[in-house]
Order: C-alpha cells, then structure tokens, then sequence
C-alpha cells in the first residue's frame, strides 16, 4: 500500500476548505491561507510536495497537444491532434510501473492498447458521484428552487418527509 505523500499537509487544506466551504474559496485563497498559518508544516513536508506538484505537472505536459509544444514539428502527426505523449502500464525487471512515452515511439501495439483502455467503458460511476447524483434526485422531488443552498434543500426535505410521515 503506498504512502499517503504530505499527510499534514493534507490535513491543513482539508480544514481550510471545509471551514470555507460555505461561502466558497478558490484554490489562490486556500493556498494563500494554509501558507500564511502552516508555515512550519510546509517547510517540514515541502520535499513531498513539490514531488507532488512535479507529477501533476508531468501528467499536464503529457496531455499537450503535439502542435501547441514550441519547436516540434512533427509532419507525420500534422494532421492528427493527438498529445505528445502517453502514460503506459507496462510490467518489466523493475515490476509494474506508469511510464511516460512519446508517441512516435509506442509500438502498434502499445498504441491499440492505450487507445483500448481509454475507450473503455466505465464500469461504475464512483460511489460518491453516485451518491450526490441520488442527493440530487431526493431533492428535486421536493420542489425547492434551483438557487437555494443545498443545506437548506436538505432542511426543506426532512421537513416535507416529517410532515408526511
């Protein structure tokens, strides 16, 4: 099982985000927060999270557009719009890993892999999605405006089920 990178980390934003989750907060803000209160927890986890940073920037990277990197002209793909390069699974002498690879040099077979794991369906939607879209549906039966916070959509529902039941 892998270890959860910047557990405080983590744990700091949480809070943050919660306690300004009611009037809602950009990522800016609850960045500039957790910097300017948890100083000392960034300093102590700052190598896992530029690590984490790095890996997200990896992934962007990976997902550009051959034709919008500066200086690749690749003539062959020109007249695709397909990213520069792609994340793989493969199992070799260092085990299962995610590499990073160009396009260009994937085999066929690599490719119609790649290409048949992403045309997938999806099993499940994830349970928590799920589980707002059945939030959702509960709450649309009430007939409560489209603009009302959900808190008070909720209120609004408990009341009309004790009031029926």
């Amino acid at each position: 099982m892998r270890k959860t990178r910047a557990r405080v980390t983590r744990n700091h934003l949480s809070a943050i985000a919660a306690r300004l989750a009611h009037k809602g907060a950009t990522s800016a803000e609850i960045s500039a927060i957790f910097k300017k209160k948890h100083a000392a927890t960034l300093a102590a986890e700052i190598d896992e999270i530029v690590d984490i940073g790095v890996t997200k920037i990896i992934a962007d990277v990976c997902a550009t557009r051959l034709g919008s990197l500066v200086g690749v002209q690749l003539e062959m793909f020109a007249e695709y719009s397909i990213p520069s390069l792609i994340t793989l699974d493969v199992s070799d002498q260092k085990g299962p890993r995610r590499i990073h690879k160009a396009v260009g040099s994937t085999s066929l077979s690599e490719l119609r892999g790649y290409v048949t794991s992403k045309l997938k369906p999806r099993p499940n939607r994830s349970p928590r999605l799920q589980e707002l879209a059945r939030l959702v549906d509960d709450l649309e039966r009430v007939g409560v405006p489209d603009d009302w916070p959900i808190d008070d959509c909720w209120a609004a529902q408990r009341s009309s089920a004790n009031s029926a039941g």
